[in-house]
């Protein structure tokens, strides 16, 4: 039986995008089929179907689903050489704003959203994104009252000990010293947990850094105006707020080195829990800067820990 798995090789990268029409079939397969003949890559590929309508009189899904159209299109590229990463980009994008006229709106799960500052607004249904928007600001404003309630509370036996711990971790330097510690003392197991912990912490910097920073641009808390001790102050970071850098690497780590290492698991979770405390403690980070960070570190350390146990299986003799 056919499966659109079938269809998207391993070992291979991908970017996708979408759009909702509601034109007909005839309109939009003229052009999808001029671009998917120039695509740089043979496997890339593009999909056009009719979603099942809802029964008659019921409500728009919610959400993700709330935006829907009586065509869906996907335009999926496919290739293997990293050297071909813009020009294959490049292509969809081409591909997409040549059929965009027919469309209505995006699913948000498979969109481009760095195409365009419109794209999330244009995945929803404008009520559904109404009410994310003010759910958003609800939730700004509770981060902010918790910031300013910790910056609050004098807390002079802890303030040096927090700001020391904050500073350990800049550029991962803990985490990095505690793997050395690992490789040189745990033996096997250790040497697999710290190159477990490494990886997850290279690959989930290069995801806030370099991709969601560059998205969400959310300013620095003003810790004059919330009155953050100077007791407790370490640099102000240049980079954007949002997610906290230091929790989610820290949780990276510690959820990368515990697969290995169970027994280290709680103490590393503890120390990471403070480390992401300490951001908010010194006044660089609001709380939810530091809970996305640590949950984009712990869930990107379960996708690295599934490459590297999928290669070792791989390996002769494994």
């Amino acid at each position: 039986m056919f499966a659109f798995w079938d269809l998207l090789p391993e070992q291979h990268r991908y970017a996708a995008d979408t759009l909702w029409s509601n034109d007909d079939f005839a309109s939009a397969l003229p052009r999808l089929a001029e671009h998917i003949n120039g695509a740089p890559s043979a496997n890339s590929l593009m999909l056009a179907v009719t979603p099942p309508a809802p029964p008659e009189g019921t409500q728009l899904w919610d959400m993700a689903f709330s935006m829907v159209g009586r065509l869906f299109l996907a335009c999926y590229a496919v290739w293997r050489d990293p050297a071909r990463d813009a020009e294959n980009v490049a292509w969809l994008r081409e591909t997409v704003k040549d059929v965009e006229p027919l469309g209505i709106g995006h699913y948000v799960a498979e969109s481009d959203l760095l195409a365009a500052p419109t794209r999330a607004v244009g995945s929803f249904a404008q009520p559904q994104w109404q009410r994310l928007e003010a759910g958003l600001r609800q939730l700004g404003a509770v981060d902010r009252a918790v910031y300013r309630a910790i910056a609050s509370v004098p807390t002079p036996a802890l303030d040096e000990p927090i700001r020391r711990l904050s500073r350990a971790a800049d550029n991962s330097r803990l985490w990095l010293a505690i793997a050395a510690a690992l490789a040189i003392t745990g033996g096997s197991a250790g040497r697999r947990a710290a190159v477990r912990g490494v990886l997850s912490i290279g690959v989930t910097s290069a995801v806030v850094n370099l991709g969601i920073k560059s998205v969400y641009t959310r300013r620095r808390p003003d810790r004059a105006g919330a009155g953050v001790p100077g007791e407790r102050h370490v640099r102000m970071p240049g980079s954007t707020s949002f997610p906290s850098g230091h929790s989610a690497s820290a949780f990276a780590f510690a959820s990368a080195v515990g697969r290995d290492l169970p027994g280290l698991a709680l103490a590393l979770n503890f120390l990471a829990t403070a480390v992401a405390y300490s951001r908010v403690h010194t006044g660089v980070h609001y709380p939810g800067d530091t809970i996305v960070g640590a949950a984009i570190g712990a869930s990107t350390a379960l996708t690295v820990s599934a490459v590297v146990d999928r290669y070792q299986d791989a390996l002769p003799g494994s």
